[in-house]
């Protein structure tokens, strides 16, 4: 999804893209820490912080794209 954002296929406002590159700063930081964790249970830690950025990126996201769809015309209904 996020790359799909990258490539503008997917409306995003600047909050979307503020969290999208939050999350990849994060794993960019943490990259080392993953490889070689310094103490037991950190990369668990690291990976739940990761999952959070990116579960939180992706609902901003999907909100955006929803509001940014036309309202559905049900003029009948």
């Amino acid at each position: 999804m996020l790359n799909l954002i990258k490539a503008d296929a997917l409306p995003a406002a600047p909050e979307a893209h503020r969290l999208m590159h939050e999350a990849m700063a994060f794993f960019d930081e943490s990259t080392d820490r993953i490889v070689a964790p310094d103490r037991p249970g950190e990369v668990l830690d690291l990976a739940k912080a990761l999952n959070r950025l990116v579960v939180s990126t992706r609902k901003q996201i999907l909100d955006d794209a929803v509001a940014a769809s036309p309202a559905p015309d049900h003029s009948n209904m």
